[in-house]
């Protein structure tokens, strides 16, 4: 493994304003893949140790006080960006994570969604049967129909299958950070801190599940508006037990913007004059978390962290969201 790391750190007008800037470069090598191999080995693939990765990125922050009388104020914001990029494999490889595609191959980053591309719901039996397309049943060669998904055709066959699939989804961020402030006036502070990021995307397992209707369990309410009667424009299809059509198959139907902002701490305090030599200071205070989320993302929390893995990143499988939190608290200095 190779590191590389610059840092400049400066301050302006007597230090009441503040920026840091981080640049660094980790090559990482010798990472475990899956190379091909001869079939009449009786294996695909065998684990080898051919792999290298970079990694770069720059991590900003700046800090000021605005307002230095009575009253005072500080704000800070802190702003990083990030790329990694397979640069070495022997062979690009497929894994499969909670029913997504993770597609690894050299020149692109890790944890690519790979998958369908759709464009709507075929609305009426002449559209479906004008696009031409089948998909196969077990053996036999069926045309989808009226209702059912319009999956993009990526080749010049007539079959809707694996070499249609394409990257459709990257849950690395563009950009993610954080922004704090600070009001003081006399012994009464208030602080807030702020997280967001930015072009992100998620896969939403729990809505592929509760909007799939292809069986018999609990489905979201998004399922009245189905696809039921000729000519209807509707975003979801028609329901057929089994789904051997696949409209409910891993596909940019699943994947959203996981871009946000959130407060995530909000903290009133008050200093209690102590006159006491025993004492240093006593402070109460009260704190909200969570308090609100800004997303156009439509599962409970975009922020979350469901495994440690980077071929996992973005995958929200019936996480748990971060519950709103209330409480006070005393602080005493002895």
């Amino acid at each position: 493994m190779g590191k590389l790391g610059l840092g400049i750190d400066m301050a302006f007008l007597k230090e009441r304003l503040s920026l840091s800037v981080d640049f660094y470069k980790t090559t990482v090598k010798d990472m475990i893949t899956y190379s091909p191999v001869s079939r009449i080995t009786g294996f695909h693939t065998y684990i080898s140790n051919d792999g290298e990765m970079e990694n770069k990125g720059v991590d900003l922050a700046l800090s000021g006080r605005l307002i230095d009388k009575a009253i005072k104020w500080d704000v800070g914001v802190t702003t990083s960006f990030y790329k990694n990029k397979v640069t070495k494999i022997p062979a690009s490889y497929e894994t499969e994570f909670n029913g997504a595609t993770i597609l690894t191959q050299q020149g692109s980053p890790l944890g690519l969604f790979y998958g369908y591309k759709t464009d709507g719901v075929y609305t009426t039996a002449q559209a479906a049967q004008t696009a031409g397309l089948y998909y196969m049943d077990g053996l036999n060669k069926v045309a989808y129909q009226a209702g059912d998904v319009k999956f993009i055709n990526q080749n010049s066959d007539d079959l809707i299958d694996q070499k249609d699939r394409v990257v459709i989804g990257d849950p690395n961020p563009d950009v993610y950070g954080g922004i704090n402030t600070a009001l003081r006036w006399k012994r009464i502070s208030l602080s807030a801190l702020f997280t967001y990021s930015i072009g992100n995307d998620i896969y939403n397992y729990t809505r592929q599940q509760l909007e799939s209707m292809s069986g018999f369990g609990n489905q979201t309410q998004a399922v009245l508006n189905r696809w039921r009667i000729e000519g209807q424009q509707t975003d979801i299809p028609r329901v057929y037990y089994g789904d051997p059509m696949g409209n409910s198959r891993f596909s940019d139907r699943w994947i959203e913007d996981g871009s946000y902002l959130k407060l995530k701490n909000l903290t009133l305090a008050y200093d209690i004059p102590v006159r006491s030599g025993v004492f240093t200071g006593f402070q109460v205070y009260g704190v909200a978390e969570n308090l609100f989320t800004l997303t156009s993302y439509k599962g409970y929390d975009p922020e979350f962290s469901g495994t440690t893995s980077p071929l996992g990143y973005g995958i929200d499988a019936f996480m748990t969201p971060r519950s709103r939190t209330f409480y006070v608290g005393i602080k005493i200095g002895l």
